[in-house]
Protein backbone atom coordinates (compact mmCIF):
# COMPACT_ATOMS: atom_id res chain seq x y z
CA UNK A 1 0.00 0.00 0.00
CA UNK A 2 1.28 3.66 -0.81
CA UNK A 3 0.36 6.37 1.84
CA UNK A 4 1.14 9.82 0.78
CA UNK A 5 1.86 13.07 2.03
CA UNK A 6 0.36 15.98 -0.40
CA UNK A 7 2.13 19.39 -0.46
CA UNK A 8 5.27 19.05 -1.92
CA UNK A 9 4.84 15.49 -2.87
CA UNK A 10 1.93 15.67 -4.68
CA UNK A 11 1.28 18.97 -5.61
CA UNK A 12 4.08 21.28 -5.33
CA UNK A 13 2.36 24.43 -3.48
CA UNK A 14 5.53 26.07 -2.23
CA UNK A 15 5.18 28.94 -4.72
CA UNK A 16 1.75 29.43 -3.94
CA UNK A 17 1.50 28.89 -0.41
CA UNK A 18 4.42 31.40 0.23
CA UNK A 19 2.60 33.92 -2.72
CA UNK A 20 -1.20 33.56 -0.39
CA UNK A 21 1.05 34.63 2.96
CA UNK A 22 2.92 37.35 0.78
CA UNK A 23 -0.60 38.81 -0.15
CA UNK A 24 -1.88 39.11 3.10
CA UNK A 25 1.64 40.81 3.87
CA UNK A 26 3.30 38.22 5.65
CA UNK A 27 7.13 36.65 4.95
CA UNK A 28 6.67 32.68 5.60
CA UNK A 29 9.63 31.88 7.19
CA UNK A 30 11.83 28.93 5.11
CA UNK A 31 11.93 26.79 8.57
CA UNK A 32 8.43 26.90 8.82
CA UNK A 33 7.71 24.08 6.20
CA UNK A 34 6.20 21.09 8.05
CA UNK A 35 5.59 23.13 11.26
CA UNK A 36 1.91 24.41 11.91
CA UNK A 37 0.91 28.39 10.99
CA UNK A 38 0.12 28.73 14.88
CA UNK A 39 3.89 27.93 15.89
CA UNK A 40 5.22 30.65 14.17
CA UNK A 41 2.21 32.98 12.85
CA UNK A 42 0.63 34.56 15.98
CA UNK A 43 -2.74 36.38 13.78
CA UNK A 44 -5.38 33.94 13.18
CA UNK A 45 -6.68 37.11 11.31
CA UNK A 46 -4.08 36.90 8.93
CA UNK A 47 -3.77 32.82 8.51
CA UNK A 48 -7.46 33.29 7.70
CA UNK A 49 -6.99 36.19 4.67
CA UNK A 50 -4.31 33.69 3.65
CA UNK A 51 -6.68 30.66 3.19
CA UNK A 52 -8.42 33.13 1.31
CA UNK A 53 -5.85 34.23 -0.83
CA UNK A 54 -4.65 30.52 -1.32
CA UNK A 55 -7.30 29.24 -4.12
CA UNK A 56 -6.27 32.05 -6.52
CA UNK A 57 -2.11 31.57 -6.11
CA UNK A 58 -2.92 27.70 -6.69
CA UNK A 59 -4.25 28.46 -10.51
CA UNK A 60 -1.12 30.56 -10.90
CA UNK A 61 1.30 28.87 -8.60
CA UNK A 62 1.09 25.32 -8.09
CA UNK A 63 1.33 22.01 -10.31
CA UNK A 64 0.83 18.73 -10.24
CA UNK A 65 3.52 16.64 -10.02
CA UNK A 66 3.87 13.46 -11.22
CA UNK A 67 2.85 11.05 -8.51
CA UNK A 68 -0.56 12.59 -8.11
CA UNK A 69 -2.43 10.79 -10.93
CA UNK A 70 -1.26 7.51 -8.96
CA UNK A 71 -2.37 8.31 -5.74
CA UNK A 72 -5.55 9.51 -7.68
CA UNK A 73 -5.96 6.20 -9.49
CA UNK A 74 -5.43 3.55 -6.43
CA UNK A 75 -7.19 6.04 -3.95
CA UNK A 76 -4.57 5.98 -2.35
CA UNK A 77 -4.15 7.29 1.97
CA UNK A 78 -2.97 10.83 2.19
CA UNK A 79 -2.05 12.02 5.46
CA UNK A 80 -1.24 15.68 5.59
CA UNK A 81 -0.41 18.68 7.88
CA UNK A 82 -2.99 20.77 5.40
CA UNK A 83 -5.84 22.34 6.67
CA UNK A 84 -8.92 21.12 5.54
CA UNK A 85 -9.65 24.41 3.78
CA UNK A 86 -6.42 24.29 1.67
CA UNK A 87 -7.32 20.48 0.74
CA UNK A 88 -10.36 21.41 -0.02
CA UNK A 89 -8.85 24.18 -2.13
CA UNK A 90 -6.36 21.42 -3.75
CA UNK A 91 -8.95 19.24 -4.68
CA UNK A 92 -11.28 21.62 -6.63
CA UNK A 93 -8.32 22.78 -8.35
CA UNK A 94 -6.61 19.08 -9.38
CA UNK A 95 -8.97 16.72 -8.26
CA UNK A 96 -10.30 14.71 -5.85
CA UNK A 97 -7.92 12.42 -3.43
CA UNK A 98 -8.58 9.77 -0.40
CA UNK A 99 -7.71 12.24 2.50
CA UNK A 100 -7.52 10.42 5.80
CA UNK A 101 -5.74 13.12 7.62
CA UNK A 102 -5.68 16.92 7.92
CA UNK A 103 -3.70 19.29 9.81
CA UNK A 104 -1.47 16.86 10.81
CA UNK A 105 1.25 17.64 12.61
CA UNK A 106 5.10 15.40 12.15
CA UNK A 107 4.65 13.41 14.86
CA UNK A 108 0.62 13.20 13.96
CA UNK A 109 2.00 11.83 10.78
CA UNK A 110 4.73 9.22 12.34
CA UNK A 111 1.67 7.61 14.80
CA UNK A 112 -0.62 7.48 11.91
CA UNK A 113 1.71 5.59 9.75
CA UNK A 114 2.50 3.24 13.12
CA UNK A 115 -1.04 2.64 13.66
CA UNK A 116 -1.70 1.43 9.69
CA UNK A 117 1.20 -0.92 9.83
CA UNK A 118 0.18 -2.44 13.24
CA UNK A 119 -3.20 -2.70 12.26
CA UNK A 120 -4.69 -0.49 15.06
CA UNK A 121 -6.11 1.47 12.11
CA UNK A 122 -8.10 -0.17 9.06
CA UNK A 123 -7.20 2.33 6.05
CA UNK A 124 -10.03 3.02 3.34
CA UNK A 125 -8.92 2.17 0.56
CA UNK A 126 -9.92 1.28 -3.48
CA UNK A 127 -8.23 -2.00 -2.73
CA UNK A 128 -10.17 -2.50 0.90
CA UNK A 129 -8.08 -3.46 3.70
CA UNK A 130 -5.46 -5.84 2.80
CA UNK A 131 -2.29 -4.51 3.52
CA UNK A 132 1.17 -6.61 2.54
CA UNK A 133 3.46 -3.69 2.68
CA UNK A 134 3.79 -0.12 3.53
CA UNK A 135 5.49 2.55 1.23
CA UNK A 136 4.89 6.28 2.73
CA UNK A 137 6.04 9.39 0.45
CA UNK A 138 6.78 12.13 1.92
CA UNK A 139 9.23 15.18 1.29
CA UNK A 140 9.47 16.32 4.58
CA UNK A 141 13.11 14.33 5.78
CA UNK A 142 12.08 14.96 9.50
CA UNK A 143 9.45 12.78 9.33
CA UNK A 144 11.00 10.08 6.92
CA UNK A 145 14.02 9.99 9.49
CA UNK A 146 12.10 9.20 12.26
CA UNK A 147 10.21 6.41 10.59
CA UNK A 148 13.50 5.04 9.24
CA UNK A 149 14.68 5.12 12.81
CA UNK A 150 11.71 3.36 14.54
CA UNK A 151 12.16 0.90 11.79
CA UNK A 152 16.13 0.40 12.55
CA UNK A 153 15.52 0.32 16.32
CA UNK A 154 12.57 -2.43 15.52
CA UNK A 155 10.10 -0.35 17.37
CA UNK A 156 7.97 -0.58 14.62
CA UNK A 157 7.44 -3.97 13.42
CA UNK A 158 5.20 -5.26 10.60
CA UNK A 159 2.34 -7.81 10.54
CA UNK A 160 2.27 -8.14 7.11
CA UNK A 161 4.36 -10.67 5.26
CA UNK A 162 6.54 -8.42 2.85
CA UNK A 163 8.51 -5.96 4.58
CA UNK A 164 7.02 -2.50 5.50
CA UNK A 165 9.16 0.31 3.33
CA UNK A 166 9.64 3.78 4.49
CA UNK A 167 10.45 5.91 1.54
CA UNK A 168 11.57 9.43 0.74
CA UNK A 169 11.44 8.91 -3.25
CA UNK A 170 8.83 6.81 -5.74
CA UNK A 171 9.38 5.71 -9.05
CA UNK A 172 6.61 6.56 -11.31
CA UNK A 173 4.78 4.09 -11.85
CA UNK A 174 5.90 1.84 -9.28
CA UNK A 175 7.16 -1.42 -10.98
CA UNK A 176 4.19 -3.27 -9.61
CA UNK A 177 1.68 -0.97 -11.34
CA UNK A 178 3.65 -0.44 -14.91
CA UNK A 179 1.41 -2.64 -17.06
CA UNK A 180 -2.06 -0.39 -15.36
Amino acid sequence: MYIFDLDGTLVDTRAAVKEAYRRVGVTMPDDAWGVPWTAWLKSKSLHENKAKAYPRCLKEFASKLPLFDFAQKHQAPIITGASTLAVQAIEKEFGQLNIIKTYASRQEKIKWIINICDGTFKVPTGAGNRVEGVIYVDDDEVVIARLQSLILKKELICQAKLPYQISLQALYPPPEQTQD
